[in-house]
Order: structure tokens, then C-alpha cells, then sequence
């Protein structure tokens, strides 16, 4: 169903001379840049009463936006009835614990069968929200806790907070190799130079930052605590590569180091046949919208990297 849009607002000193569609996505996190540049072409977005043309349009100190329109539902992808796990839920956000092996967003070559066509089916109003209320993605092959807005108000209040790193998220992984017990990864983020899929540490990507803890040494292995500072694609898989501590069974980063030293045989098989990188979203901490107060989520261990961490103990791999 079509929803009317109005937004108004005075340009300040920080967005003066900056394109309006920078202006906008910064103000409203709910619209993408490509989203404004539709409103545009629909004639929705004028400065000072001037309808404008162009997305490269800029605006000045006190000058007066206004958006307005009919918008169809931000969501197209239809509802399935798929199984997923609740672990909260209010007015404001849906807290889950996602199971591996499920895509987040709908994409090429997987139109169906992810989280956001689950959210439609169990909460339809979340169409009118950009991704479905979804605020930060986790890959197919990593399991945990997500957080989901519910409404435009919790949305925008989710998405300032991810900008404004308030919002704690904490990953267990096991990496080949012995780490340091603590360290601070802070190495810039881009898109691979040859492999599009792929990211990599490039001096010209985005500031990422990883901070982590060892749990546990296993042998030749290490059982970590990972925090995101920032939120890049693949980050901590990236990252921990990159120091040539690949995650077990990384099939993207790790290809080129499967193995920890002194790994037997069977253990080697064991880790061929682990589906998936050893990645879990474990802590999820950030500020109630309605509340403004702290809540914490935590998760436990899927059953699969569990039985990793059991066959790491074994003694064949500790001696």
C-alpha cells in the first residue's frame, strides 16, 4: 500500500555546500541514496520551493527542504513462513539469534528462503521499513544475534547508534595459529582489487577496527572474542586473515592456510568437513529507543562450532 511522505528541515553550518542527496541519507538513514535519487526523478524533493532535477544539487546554510510523496512499501520481497529464532521482542525491536546457513537479504541467487522474507511472514508492517527493519547483516555462514527495528522512529534511533558505534556487538571465532592474548586490529577495509566478492586490506578502503581477546589456546588454535569499532564487510574475517590467523573453515580468506601446525590427519578431516567459518555473533548490547536505557543479549554456542571447540581438546591436537 502507498505511504505519504513529508519531511521538512533547515540545511545547517556542517551540511552547507554538500550534495542534497548526502543531506538527506544523513538526516533520514531510512532512505537509501539511491532511494532519494528516485524521489528526485518523481519530483518529491525541492530546496526553498524549487522542485530539483539532479542528485549532484547542492544546498545552503538555512536553505528549506522538503520531501514529499506517495512511496510505494520499502519492501517488495514476499513473506515465507521460515522458522527463525526470537530471543526479544517490544514495541520497538526484534532481537534474533540467526542459525548458519541462512542469507540475511534477498540477492542475486537468493530471491527467497532469507531472514527479511521470515520478518515479513511473522511481522507484515515490517514492509514499510527500508531492508525490513534490518540494521546490520550478518553473512550466511555466521550465526547469532541481529537486531531488527520495528518501526521508523526505532529505526533511525538503531541506525544513529551503528553510526555512532554504541552498539556492542561481540563474535566468537577460532583462527589456526596462536594469536597474542589481546590486540587491536586497525587495518582500512576495501573492495579485493581483482576478486569483486571479496574484500580486502587496501590503504584505500574504509577505517575498520577490531578489537579482540583470547579465550582459550587449543593447541595450535585459538578460541577468540572479537568486537567491532566499526562495521565493515567480512570484517573480522578480513582482519584476521590478514595476520595470517585465517577462521577455520573459511573458504573465502582462508584458502591459502587450512591447517595449524601438528594438525592430525583426523583432525584435518574433521575441519574439511566443518560447513562453515567458525564465527558466532555472541554479545549484542545497545540503547533501548523507548527507554534510552542499556539492554544486553547474549547467545550460546550453535551446536556445531561447539563440537569444533569439543574436537579441538582432544588430546591429538594439544600434544
Amino acid at each position: 500500500m502507498p505511504k505519504k511522505i513529508s519531511i521538512n528541515f533547515e540545511v545547517n553550518a556542517e551540511e552547507s555546500g554538500k550534495r542534497i542527496d548526502v543531506i538527506v541519507s544523513k538526516r533520514h538513514p531510512e532512505f537509501s541514496r539511491m532511494q532519494i535519487k528516485k524521489f528526485i526523478e518523481l519530483d518529491f524533493l525541492s530546496i526553498d520551493n524549487q522542485t530539483i532535477s539532479k542528485v549532484s544539487e547542492k544546498a545552503s546554510i538555512g536553505s528549506k527542504i522538503n520531501l514529499s510523496g506517495l512511496i510505494d512499501a520499502a519492501v517488495e520481497d514476499l513473506p515465507e513462513d521460515i522458522e527463525i529464532e526470537i530471543k526479544k521482542q517490544t514495541e520497538d525491536f526484534i532481537v534474533i539469534n540467526k542459525a548458519p546457513g541462512i542469507v540475511v537479504h534477498p540477492g542475486s541467487g537468493n530471491r527467497s528462503g532469507t531472514i527479511l522474507n521470515s520478518l515479513l511472514f511473522n511481522f507484515p508492517e515490517l514492509a514499510d521499513l527500508p531492508r525490513a527493519g534490518i540494521i546490520h547483516r550478518l553473512d550466511k555462514d555466521t550465526s547469532g544475534l541481529m537486531v531488527i527495528a520495528r518501526n521508523e522512529k526505532a529505526y533511525k534511533h538503531l541506525s544513529d547508534q551503528i553510526s555512532s558505534r554504541t552498539v556492542r556487538r561481540g563474535y566468537d571465532l577460532v583462527v589456526i595459529g596462536k594469536t597474542l592474548r589481546a590486540g587491536t586490529l586497525d587495518f582500512p577495509i576495501g573492495r579485493h582489487r581483482t576478486v569483486r566478492t571479496k574484500q580486502s586490506v587496501t590503504e584505500k578502503g574504509k577505517e575498520a577496527i577490531t578489537k579482540f581477546k583470547v579465550l582459550e589456546f587449543l593447541g595450535f588454535y585459538t578460541y577468540i572474542r572479537a568486537y567491532l569499532e566499526t562495521g565493515r564487510t567480512h570484517q573480522i574475517r578480513v582482519h584476521f586473515s590478514h595476520i595470517k590467523h585465517p577462521l577455520v573453515g573459511d573458504k573465502t580468506y582462508g584458502t591459502s592456510q587450512r591447517f595449524a601446525k601438528n594438525t592430525s590427519d583426523d583432525l584435518k578431516d574433521f575441519i574439511i568437513k566443518f560447513p562453515r567459518q567458525a564465527l558466532h555473533a555472541r554479545e549484542l548490547s545497545f540503547i533501548d529507543p523507548s527507554t534510552n536505557e542499556t539492554v544486553n543479549f547474549e547467545s550460546e554456542i550453535p551446536e556445531d562450532f561447539q563440537s569444533l571447540l569439543d574436537r579441538l581438546k582432544t588430546n591429538e591436537n594439544l600434544t
